[in-house]
């Protein structure tokens, strides 16, 4: 198996990371510089002839050898023949078809848009403002599949959950699904009024399983019903495993995905159906390699809980999922490319009910080794189990991360062992965090909902918001002929977002490393075990020169500079949080 997929370890761990991601997960969402211009030409190189010849075989329930994407129509794949065809009239050339689209037009006629309104900016960050005055005419209909003249329907959907994880996640403050319910029904009330859907209203509607998503055939099924039964002509499954979007690839319906990171590959054998906000597990990893050769290889570790291992040179221990992932020896690769050297790497089984016995076995391994460092790339709930093996057996290395699959994040932090955290470093994928009234989707929550549930906001906005702001970006630059090459088109030409100081770069297409997914930065992080996060309770990461942002290629080769304050703005308290 390729890549990060996790089927296993899903459906264990990730149905709740969605509801776990509200307090400092996504972007500051300011345009930064704009799309590069993506021409009709440019989409079918980026969508590597996605409506034309053969496809590569897909994992389980996914697209087959010989299988053609309709990516006009939107329909399911043809079995034969198909020719690339044009952009529809929704898509102008620089991939905001609203420009020049020539349908339809504002309440006085003439050509359309005549302007924009930006007012939406004054409660979220968006990327674009709306075109002006409002758009009439003839939207094409049934454009694309389930989409009408009246309606188009995104499926908000989560696998099911898993009740012995959930009960240990429970201290990390996750959202319930009334919860998310609630934040789901107040963006469908905000989103629709603030951006432009060309006489269609946006339904968005919640599908909990009934699968988990460790179960290749239950995704599968779970996919199916989304689409012929609840009519999805979009999904927004930020947890779902690859059977879900597969299924929905097969079908030609684009999805978002959010905590879980596929390899690069994955996306482009399914263009251009699968687009997902973090970034790729390939672009992660190259992150984790680049920055472990140029600032922690070939020095002391001296952050290390002993002071024998601290005069020792590092040595670096891989822990993986070596069930479901091949991450470990990616990661591996990686770094043996750039110079660096990996100690020891052992894999574990994603089952958390041999989780303890298999973590003290796993840590008497890399301790026997002689490992001064270990990543994690795994679940978020792996490095309880490790923690707390390695204070059991007295052992004291550093810890690093990796941004991969949420371990960086504040609330699975404070569930790790306190001792042995207090020793981890490394880069994040997570943003800066935000005061929760200043958030986009805590905004936009209460712009939809005025009298709404604080809690449930605050909890549940900040994971739909990034899915849910970029298909409504999408929606409206596709033009009123949505199907699913416009949608790719609008994607590809919405502008770079971020990438200043602290704020992340969001990228699509040619704008960025990785076609179809976001997130292209990382940022330096350690973790204090006594410093209070914005909730005033103990445990937060510490931003390494206020979380300023690193593109790959642009990590520092000198010592980092952790476990002490170095003066910059820290995130203080929060009085909503």
């Amino acid at each position: 198996m390729s890549g990060l997929s996790f089927r296993a370890v899903a459906g264990r761990y990730v149905p709740l990371l969605a509801a776990m991601v509200g307090l400092a997960l996504f972007v500051t969402v300011v345009p930064s510089s704009p799309s590069t211009s993506v021409a009709a030409t440019d989409i079918d190189e980026l969508l590597d002839g996605a409506s034309t010849g053969s496809r590569p075989g897909a994992r389980s329930g996914g697209i087959g050898d010989g299988d053609t994407l309709d990516v006009e129509s939107g329909g399911a794949p043809r079995a034969t023949g198909g020719g690339s065809g044009t952009a529809g009239a929704g898509a102008g050339a620089g991939g905001g078809g609203v420009t020049g689209s020539g349908t339809g037009g504002g309440s006085g006629g003439g050509p359309w848009p005549q302007g924009e309104d930006c007012s939406r900016l004054a409660v979220i960050e968006s990327p674009s403002c709306r075109p002006t005055p409002a758009w009439r005419g003839d939207n094409g209909g049934a454009t694309m599949h389930n989409v009408t003249a009246e309606e188009i329907r995104v499926v908000v959907y989560l696998p099911r959950r898993n009740e012995q994880v959930e009960a240990i996640l429970a201290a990390g403050g996750g959202a319930n699904t009334g919860q998310q319910q609630d934040v789901v029904e107040a963006f469908e009330v905000y989103f629709n009024d603030a951006f432009e859907t060309y006489g269609r209203h946006v339904s968005m509607v919640f599908q909990v399983g009934p699968g988990m998503a460790n179960d290749p055939a239950a995704q599968q099924a779970d996919a199916t019903k989304a689409v012929e039964e609840l009519g999805a002509s979009i999904v927004l499954a930020g947890a779902a495993s690859e059977a879900f979007h597969d299924e929905l690839a097969r079908r030609g319906v684009p999805s978002f995905t959010l905590t879980l990171q596929f390899p690069a590959d994955y996306y482009r054998e399914r263009a251009p159906y699968v687009w997902g906000i973090f970034p790729d597990i390939d672009h992660t990893l190259d992150h984790t390699a680049e920055y472990f050769c140029r600032r922690v290889h070939g020095r002391n570790a001296v952050h290390a809980g002993d002071p024998l291992t601290r005069q020792t040179p590092r040595k670096l221990g891989i822990v993986y999922p070596d069930d479901v992932s091949d991450a470990g020896p990616r990661l591996k690769q990686k770094i043996e490319a750039c110079g660096g050297e990996v100690g020891h790497i052992v894999g574990y089984a994603s089952d958390i009910t041999t989780a303890t016995q298999q973590a003290s076995s796993v840590v008497a391994q890399l301790r026997s080794e002689g490992v001064t460092t270990v990543t994690c790339v795994c679940d978020p709930i792996a490095p309880i189990f490790f923690t707390n093996a390695a204070s059991s057996q007295g052992w004291q290395p550093e810890w690093m991360h990796n941004g991969v699959f949420l371990t960086d994040h504040p609330s699975f932090g404070r569930l790790y062992n306190r001792e042995q955290w207090s020793r981890s470093f490394g880069v994040s994928v997570l943003s800066y965090y935000r005061p929760l009234a200043e958030a986009n989707g805590y905004r936009a929550y209460f712009a939809g909902k005025p009298d709404g549930d604080p809690e449930a906001a605050a909890k549940a906005s900040a994971g739909l918001y990034g899915m849910t702001m970029y298909t409504f970006s999408a929606i409206e630059a596709a033009g009123p002929d949505l199907n699913p090459r416009s949608f790719a088109q609008a994607m590809f030409g919405l502008p770079v977002v971020g990438g200043t100081g602290s704020e992340n770069r969001v990228s699509f297409g040619r704008n960025g490393p990785s076609e179809f997914t976001g997130v292209d930065n990382m940022m330096e992080i350690w973790w204090s075990s006594t410093r209070p996060g914005p909730d005033g309770d103990p445990g937060w990461p510490f931003y390494v020169d206020a979380g300023r942002r690193h593109d790959l290629g642009a990590w520092p080769s000198t010592e980092p500079v952790v476990f002490v304050d170095d003066g910059s703005p820290q995130p203080g308290r929060d009085p909503d949080a």
